[in-house]
């Protein structure tokens, strides 16, 4: 069995925000490396100049203030003259900036959704500079405003960075992704790839597709997708939990191309010194904000999670005959990279994404035989009720009114 045929499902751990529009656009101007006196430059601004000019010197705009009060920005980074006149941008103010976004000094005292807006207005003047902009830390897919409608900025994998894998299916290995593993599925499937909500699988939404992607591309940090929502009643019900934060990221994907470590040895990302794999290449099948995207184990910093155990108890549920193909060819796959396999993640990883509760239990023992995984006891689903029966039975309690008492 080789790792193209099979279905796998990672997430990231960070949250899915909104982009207001407090973020001021970026523009270009001329640029200067001077000395750079903040508070001196802002001060030079006249209390008088009225929302155009301050959007000339500023990168953040508070919306709940009055946009014609000078008190109501933030990240000046462009010099003023003795008359108030806007002049050219900062370099030093705008590294400076990037760097408070960062966080440094404390960090931004502005709501997460805005941060990626700042960044590219701050580092469009480092680039009209022929300065190389430091990389924003943000590991957030973002929607943003554009006009009345509402576009997903959705990072779904991130590049580089070690992270575990812990799955009853897959087995325990350390995973990273490399730069250039989308660029060939990008290529040749990508207007194929779907963007649906918790990988289709939504009681409510079901696989309904939240927008097209108008982006779908490789960045320094990791691959992207921006999505234009569909004006949908379950795009405008998802909306509020993306400005809040609540969403993560995840991607559906086969391995085409990949590099085993199987001895690594200790090291400081890996202690224990288990199989290391780098995905060199994948055929990317879909992408979305998830409910359930990290553990709640995860460490500080970034942090992917196999969701292949919580998508195979969604399977076992749905498609009973695609589980168990899919159990043969992740057994097959640890056989052959001699990977041991775990319960303790699997219960925590196959959460019911409504309910959060554990949807079923793994068997007994790190080693347990995986063929033991289609007769693996279902705790939710043991009254024996098919899908089509939960959902009336949902349906008849939501709704009463719309079902009539059986005689």
């Amino acid at each position: 069995m080789k790792s193209r045929d099979l279905i796998t499902v990672r997430a990231l751990t960070a949250p899915a925000v909104l982009l207001s529009r407090a973020a001021i656009p970026s523009h270009s101007t001329d640029t200067d490396d001077g000395d750079w006196d903040g508070p001196a430059n802002e001060a030079r601004l006249p209390n008088d100049a009225g929302a155009a000019t301050y959007r000339k010197a500023f990168a953040w705009v508070d919306p709940d203030k009055d946009a014609d009060t000078k008190s109501a920005y933030k990240f000046i980074h462009h010099f003023v003259d003795a008359d108030g006149a806007v002049g050219a941008a900062s370099t030093k103010a705008c590294s400076a900036g990037i760097a408070v976004l960062n966080g440094g000094r404390g960090g931004a005292d502005i709501p997460d959704a805005d941060r990626e807006g700042v960044y590219r207005h701050l580092a469009r003047h480092l680039r009209d500079a022929g300065m190389e902009p430091p990389e924003l830390n943000s590991h957030r897919p973002i929607l943003r405003a554009d006009g009345d409608a509402q576009v997903m900025a959705l990072r779904f994998s991130a590049f580089g960075i070690w992270y575990e894998i812990d799955s009853w299916y897959e087995g325990r290995f350390l995973e990273r992704v490399l730069p250039g593993a989308f660029t060939k599925t990008i290529a040749e499937r990508g207007d194929r790839v779907k963007i649906l909500f918790n990988h289709g699988m939504d009681f409510f939404i079901g696989d309904k597709i939240l927008g097209v992607p108008e982006v779908l591309e490789e960045r320094s940090d990791g691959a992207w997708a921006e999505v234009p929502l569909l004006d949908t009643s379950y795009n405008r019900d998802l909306i509020p939990g993306l400005r809040a934060g609540g969403y993560g990221s995840s991607f559906m994907f086969n391995v085409t191309d990949e590099l085993w470590n199987y001895d690594p040895g200790l090291s400081a990302h890996n202690p224990e010194g288990l199989p290391e794999r780098s995905i060199l290449q994948v055929r990317l099948f879909e992408c979305g904000p998830v409910t359930w995207p990290a553990s709640h184990a995860a460490t500080a910093g970034l942090r992917s999670i196999g969701m292949t155990d919580w998508y195979g108890e969604q399977l076992r549920s749905r498609d009973r005959d695609r589980h168990e193909a899919l159990v043969r060819s992740f057994t097959d796959f640890r056989d052959k990279h001699g990977l041991r396999t775990s319960g303790g993640e699997a219960a925590r990883a196959a959460m019911d994404p409504v309910r959060g509760e554990p949807s079923g239990t793994a068997p007994q023992g790190a080693a347990g035989s995986p063929t033991d995984a289609p007769d693996t006891p279902v705790v939710h689903h043991a009254s024996g009720l098919t899908s089509a029966q939960r959902a009336a039975r949902l349906r008849a309690l939501r709704y009463p009114f719309l079902t009539k008492e059986e005689s």
